[in-house]
């Protein structure tokens, strides 16, 4: 018997929102989840993505950074524009 894929998604104040394997969600002003109506925000800032199995969120604005944490896991990190991890 075939192992399902693990279910995917973001979560964000309370509302989920399911990613699928084979596009990519963006989220920013203008986009899958659209997080603020700041005009400063980028309409896609930020992009979660599988790539041969290995799933990356690439930053993909122009001018500003993101912040990243994990608090259950002690991680945090700054993903600046054009970086991915």
């Amino acid at each position: 018997m075939a192992a399902e894929a693990a279910e995917t998604f973001v979560e964000y104040c309370g509302e989920r929102f399911d990613v699928d394997p084979q596009a990519p969600f963006h989220i920013g002003r203008e986009a899958d989840l659209d997080v603020d109506d700041n005009p400063y925000l980028h309409r896609r800032f930020l992009k979660v993505h599988n790539d041969d199995g290995l799933w990356w969120l690439s930053n993909v604005g122009s001018r500003l950074s993101a912040s990243v944490s994990a608090g259950d896991a002690g991680f945090s990190a700054t993903l600046a524009p054009g970086a991915r991890m």
